[in-house]
């Protein structure tokens, strides 16, 4: 097919010329400064003609993405308050029980927890491209093997860690088969495509341009990853959808799962805002607005969707669309590109580039940002009027800001008692430097934080720091690394004995020098399984640490309702 054939091609060459940064700095530069304003205009000019033909070939109507669209006579509505949502609710509802049962199995309490007296515990993970994936699969099944992950009540994750979460929980898998399933699917490279594979993202390209939609690359680029991590669900592979999710977690048997990206606007180089996703709803804090994630993707006017010249409202934007979203780190600003290279240079030279580069605020040489209606649009009740100017938003990686997704679990909104953080941050990032980013947000913005003594942050597969005060969450901090004298601790205990592989292998020097670098978007088995098992057996070493600390936190809290 040579629409797809082309279409690829640009995301491939986009992909290779932004992971190109720092590589051969002396050409890079330049091509930055001159060359990519030029490119990002061809791209959008071709990528805007590409889709707009598939629409020639398929009527919309009959489209099964659109035919079979629950929503696509209903109207929705921009909710305006910070409070939760019902559907939340009432899943917190159904998990407290379930939390307090763990914990109380976990901690061997002689008597039951009262309600309020059972600590909010969330599982943050960062981004990181494939190596995040990995990471994220097993920090997910160590705290399993250690039940702790009953105990939990939300899991946030940006960039490539959403990889790991969101198919988990369409896919309705145990950690087990999952953890099979994604070291198959790591083993393919993503841009290698079947017929059956090109029709499907041939017919994403016709719902597209039937309803008229922005395309960027990350369409091709969401659609490339949906083939590769949802195969399993065949021909329905790219209609699989965040609000199929409410449905999976209405038992409660699945931490709440949620999703972050920020604001794109390139008239914004930091201090963007961050846009959660989950089952229910969609939307941003700062400006207090969220609507039904069934809507994302529709056009609003003053607070409700309308169909414009459409018959039926769109389909929501499928999952692989999202993954491409919040997975979008090519589309870093001029400001953020700056500092990648700097950082890969020596400390001179890293200097010299920041201090006379040009300065373009936050413009964003390459186009490949989510660009989606803007749901706030022609808001007249909204307190920073300029959320609503705009009719299309672009939605960009959270982790061009800072990439730990502690932001909807920062106590304004939800308030988490622990934190356990899983940070495997991209190459060229000192260990514990995205803590430092998050914690000197949490002070900006008045959060309670306990404080973090950075010594020694980057030689422990885990550093835990909590306070008395029952205001101040526990931060349980697990790094991306490998501690050869602890796993020689445990190899001698069976229950160890799977880990032994591991023996002489260094993570951290993989992220930075070998195949867990963020540029790799493929795997061998032998080499992705090392990944997960590296996080799944930091977790298990350190099991009898992270048991005290939530009985910290557990009494810490009886002591403040007492």
């Amino acid at each position: 097919m040579r629409i797809f054939d082309l279409s690829k091609t640009i995301v491939i060459s986009l992909f290779f010329t932004i992971t190109s940064y720092g590589m051969e700095p002396e050409s890079l530069f330049e091509a930055v400064a001159e060359d990519i304003r030029e490119m990002r205009q061809d791209i959008g000019n071709i990528a805007g003609n590409i889709f707009p033909t598939l629409g020639q070939y398929i009527r919309g109507e009959e489209l099964p993405a659109i035919k079979n669209n629950l929503y696509k006579n209903m109207p929705a509505y921009v909710r305006q308050s910070n409070e939760l949502c019902d559907g939340e609710k009432k899943y917190l509802e159904k998990r407290l029980p379930i939390v307090k049962a763990a914990l109380e199995k976990l901690l061997y309490l002689d008597q039951s927890l009262h309600n309020e007296e059972v600590p909010t515990i969330a599982l943050v993970s960062s981004g990181g491209g494939y190596r995040a994936l990995l990471c994220t699969i097993g920090f997910l099944r160590g705290m399993e093997k250690i039940k702790i992950l009953d105990t939990t009540t939300y899991v946030t994750s940006l960039s490539g860690s959403t990889g790991a979460v969101a198919p988990l929980i369409s896919l309705k898998m145990s950690l087990k088969k999952y953890k099979e399933y994604m070291l198959a699917c790591v083993e393919k490279s993503f841009f290698d495509t079947t017929d059956e594979e090109e029709n499907l993202i041939f017919e994403t390209g016709a719902v597209k341009a039937y309803f008229n939609q922005p395309k960027t690359p990350v369409d091709i680029y969401g659609d490339l990853l949906g083939n590769r991590f949802f195969e399993m669900l065949k021909e329905e592979r790219h209609r699989v959808y965040l609000s199929d999710q409410a449905k999976i977690i209405e038992n409660a048997k699945y931490p709440y799962p949620i999703y972050t990206c920020i604001d794109g606007d390139e008239n914004i180089v930091d201090h963007q805002n961050w846009y959660e996703f989950g089952p229910h709803e969609m939307g941003n804090a700062t400006d207090a607005t969220y609507i039904p994630i069934w809507a994302h993707g529709r056009e609003f006017c003053n607070g409700e969707s309308v169909k414009g010249t459409f018959d039926v409202y769109p389909p929501e934007k499928n999952i692989p669309y999202l993954l491409g979203t919040f997975w979008s780190a090519f589309g870093a600003n001029i400001d953020d590109i700056k500092e990648e290279i700097a950082k890969r240079l020596s400390t001179e030279v890293g200097d010299f580039i920041k201090h006379i580069a040009p300065s373009w605020d936050g413009e964003r040489p390459l186009d490949f940002v989510s660009k989606v209606p803007n749901y706030m649009h022609g808001m007249t009740t909204l307190k920073n009027t300029g959320s609503a100017k705009d009719a299309i938003r672009s939605y960009v990686d959270a982790g061009t800001d800072f990439n730990l997704p502690v932001t909807p679990i920062d106590g304004g909104r939800r308030k988490a008692d622990v934190i356990i953080i899983c940070d495997t941050s991209a190459e060229g990032d000192k260990i514990g430097n995205q803590l430092k980013k998050t914690a000197a947000y949490m002070k900006e913005h008045k959060r309670p934080f306990p404080i973090i003594d950075f010594k020694n942050i980057d030689k422990k597969t885990m550093s835990i720091f909590e306070e008395n005060d029952p205001a101040v969450p526990t931060v349980i901090y697990m790094p991306g690394l490998s501690d050869q004298n602890l796993l020689q601790q445990h190899l001698s205990n069976p229950q160890f004995a799977k880990y032994k592989h591991l023996k002489g292998f260094d993570l951290e020097y993989e992220t930075n020098n070998g195949f867990a670098q963020t540029i790799h978007f493929q795997y061998k088995k032998e080499n992705a399984e090392k990944v997960i098992d590296q996080m799944e057996f930091n977790v298990l070493a350190n099991q009898a640490a992270i048991i005290n600390a939530l009985k910290f936190a557990v009494e810490r809290k009886k002591k403040n309702i007492a």
